[in-house]
């Protein structure tokens, strides 16, 4: 599988080694779930390479 839902994810994947963290979402994926993750912690945005907006990511507790 390849396209930007793929990168994107892959990104954010890589992340868990670095914030101590099993599980991560983008703000788009909370979006899609109506927001109603209510342990659902921001962090910060990141740069995706291939985007030009930053991406919002959340921890879930």
């Amino acid at each position: 599988m390849i396209g930007d839902g793929v990168n994107v994810a892959a990104r954010i994947e890589q992340l868990n080694k670095t914030s101590a963290s099993q599980l991560l979402i983008s703000e788009e994926v909370w979006d899609a779930m109506g927001r109603s993750i209510p342990n659902a912690a921001a962090l910060d945005t990141i740069q995706v390479k291939g985007r030009e907006t930053p991406v919002r990511i959340l921890k879930l507790a």
